[in-house]
């Protein structure tokens, strides 16, 4: 999973901001997975926040392949030019 991914979804629930994220997990038994997952800001009365939600579900092989490319071309970015580099060319993509 390339850093920048997991900046960009904290730097929102941080906000308050609800926010939808694919993510690539690896299992017990070191096998990998595939999900989008929709977090949920919780906050109380004030507006604090004081929690997170995560609901988590299946991506169609089609999605997989178009992320797997993108977060492989993150990755190649981090470890060349380093996170910076990595998250201006990921908020890019997304004002695709």
């Amino acid at each position: 999973m390339p850093k920048v991914v997991f900046k960009v979804l904290w730097d929102n629930l941080k906000q308050g901001n609800n926010f939808h994220a694919i993510v690539k997990n690896l299992t017990r038994t070191g096998r990998y997975y595939w999900v989008i997952t929709d977090f949920d800001v919780e906050k109380d009365d004030k507006g604090k926040i004081v929690g997170y939600t995560g609901r988590r579900k299946a991506l169609p092989e089609s999605v997989i392949q178009k992320i797997e490319t993108l977060y492989k071309t993150l990755l190649e970015i981090e470890n060349i030019k380093g996170e910076k580099a990595s998250k201006l060319y990921f908020n890019s993509y997304l004002k695709e």
